[in-house]
């Protein structure tokens, strides 16, 4: 793999090629000299407030200047992140500094830049300065994403200049369209930050993602031809483009990533756009480890475990399982995270040996990976193992069901049960969904079901599971009993 370079890249470009795109929203275009420019300056205020080298920065702004803010702090040599949606003080014991439009509480007056029209004034003020970016090794961190899983808690996960390098060359191997695409998981996430630096590295104009109906205007006016996206906000793209009736016939290529992409949307999508629908799978800590291009072979195939991952299924003693029998599966592969940035209290159970243990299940057939879900999200109802992305798959293909969540609950007796939370149509009948659901899942049917307005997600798509059961707790009340 060449030296990686993000930075050498947009400056080679700035020199041939000045008034070209470089950042691309529905509304907004920077040209590479104007994302410099706005990038310098910003360094320069960073730097003056006291952020350089090894400084853990979390930005939370609107989208278009995230990546002007990524190239500022990559000039002052300081660790950048996009700041997920959480308390200042979850945040506050992982970032040294918050960037953002807004205080957020948890960070004193020091330890936060507010980013508003008179900072952004004072930057535009600057005189012109030839700023030397610093050298960055090729073993420091300068890059977080965070990752929550299913709990919500922020875990951050450093890169590397080489761990960002090998993202962005394996991502051009095997997930990665012809430029531009637009990632819709942006810059908080692996594949987000990976397409990004990999447009600076290899000059390509950056599309930066917005509402689910700026993106089909995007998606549109540029005439991208993949966009990679969680399930949810592939679901909003369908329905922005459904209502514009616009069909994107450039776009040839639709990837999920982040969450399961549930089978009945997976072939709306295809159907509607038609386009070949992708399935990655892979984590924060290991990225992408396998695609699926295609229907699936069999109910959880996530498709074929890529050339540069290693996948092992264990058994219960944690002895490697040869016999393509199910069991907790452990990923390795180069350049993958080995902690958590600052540690976190799980760390020693997901990090074993060099390994990585995301906390799913699975076997794997013929090379290809197949799922049964999440160990922790396995629900135990009155003895009986279900897994709740079955449940959820079956009810979102009801006429009017537009999402889903099971999880497990206990009455007041603790009996545990399986609960089916769901956001439907106003003509949705639970009566009928509730009989339809019983009739093809016998014993693994919800005994409870619920509407709800919104699943709660993190930013990668994943449901907070905990936090649904938890409301539907508090929905049944005090004292109730199957």
């Amino acid at each position: 793999m060449r030296d990686f370079d993000p930075i050498a890249g947009l400056l080679e470009r700035l020199a041939t090629d000045a008034d070209g795109d470089a950042v691309v929203s529905a509304d907004a275009t920077l040209s590479v000299s104007e994302l410099w420019d706005s990038a310098a300056r910003f360094a320069q205020l960073l730097r003056d407030d006291g952020i350089g080298p090894g400084v853990a920065v979390g930005v939370a702004v609107p989208a278009l200047l995230q990546p002007v803010f990524a190239v500022a702090l990559w000039i002052v040599g300081a660790i950048g992140a996009v700041a997920p949606q959480a308390s200042g003080n979850e945040l506050a014991p992982v970032l040294d500094r918050l960037v953002t439009s807004a205080p957020r509480e948890g960070f004193g007056p020091t330890r936060q830049t507010i980013v508003d029209a008179a900072w952004l004034g004072r930057a535009g003020a600057l005189p012109d300065a030839a700023l030397v970016p610093v050298t960055r090794d090729r073993n420091e961190i300068v890059r977080l994403v965070f990752s929550s899983g299913t709990t919500g808690a922020p875990k951050a996960i450093p890169f590397t200049v080489d761990e960002i390098g090998e993202r962005v060359s394996r991502g051009r191997e095997f997930w990665m369209h012809p430029r531009p695409f637009l990632a819709i998981l942006g810059l908080g996430t692996v594949s987000g930050s990976a397409t990004f630096f990999s447009d600076l590295d290899e000059g390509s104009p950056h599309l930066v993602a917005g509402t689910a109906d700026e993106n089909v205007r995007l998606l549109d006016a540029t005439g991208a031809e993949a966009v990679h996206a969680s399930p949810v906000q592939l679901s909003e793209l369908l329905t922005a483009a459904r209502r514009a009736h616009q069909t994107l016939p450039h776009l040839k290529f639709i990837q999920s990533a982040g969450s399961p992409l549930p089978d009945e949307l997976a072939g709306r999508l295809g159907d509607y756009f038609s386009a070949q629908v992708e399935i990655i799978y892979g984590s924060t800590e290991v990225g992408g480890i396998t695609i699926r291009r295609g229907p699936a072979i069999v109910p959880g195939d996530v498709g074929e475990i890529q050339p540069f991952a290693t996948v092992e299924v264990l058994d219960d003693a944690w002895q490697v399982r040869d016999d393509g029998g199910e069991g907790l599966i452990r990923i390795r592969r180069p350049h993958q995270a080995h902690r958590a940035f600052r540690g976190t209290v799980d760390d020693e159970t997901v990090f074993r040996d060099g390994w990585f243990i995301p906390g799913d299940v699975g076997r794997i057939v013929d090379g290809r990976l197949i799922l049964r879900g999440r160990r922790d999200d396995l629900i135990n109802a009155a003895g009986i193992k279900v897994d709740p992305e079955r449940i959820e798959q079956r009810a979102l293909r009801y006429p009017g069901v537009t999402d889903a969540v099971a999880v497990g609950i206990e009455d007041a007796r603790g009996v545990s049960a399986v609960a089916l939370a769901v956001v439907a149509e106003q003509s949705v009948e639970l009566a009928g969904l509730r009989e339809t659901l019983q009739a093809d899942l016998g014993d693994a049917a919800p005994r409870v079901l619920e509407r709800i307005e919104e699943v709660p997600r993190t930013e990668n798509g994943k449901i907070r599971r905990a936090e649904v059961a938890a409301g539907l707790r508090a929905r049944l009340a005090r004292g109730w009993e199957l």
